[in-house]
């Protein structure tokens, strides 16, 4: 598992959300993590660049994915395009429903996982 910073300096915590319904809690998480000493990757600021290659990165390099899940990200092409790579990559996915009553589409529940 991705340690504090102290483990390999290319492997990271990665946070996958939207940014219209769980930017906030998704920042909070995101500090706590740095304030423990874990090595984070979130965007803050919006990808700057070709954000594919960011985002491919990100996946990449990562040793767990938070999966921040809600009707909003189910519908974002951007976050299914991360959220299917880190599957076909077989990436760990912790998926963390973050919409009140929010039940993932059982096609794509079924595909990322996500469904009880």
């Amino acid at each position: 598992m991705a340690s504090p910073k102290t483990s390999s300096p290319s492997k990271h915590i990665m946070i996958s959300y939207n940014w219209s319904d769980s930017k906030a809690l998704a920042h909070k998480i995101n500090d706590r993590l740095s304030d423990a000493g874990y090595q984070v990757w979130i965007d803050k600021e919006q990808m700057k660049g070709d954000m594919y290659e960011m985002m491919g990165r990100a996946v990449n390099n990562a040793h767990v994915v938070l999966m921040f899940t809600s009707s909003n990200y189910e519908r974002s092409a951007n976050c299914q395009s991360e959220a299917n790579y880190a599957k076909d990559l077989k990436k760990k996915i912790i998926p963390i429903r973050v919409e009140k009553g929010y039940e993932p589409n059982p096609k794509i529940g079924n595909k990322l996982k996500l469904s009880n």
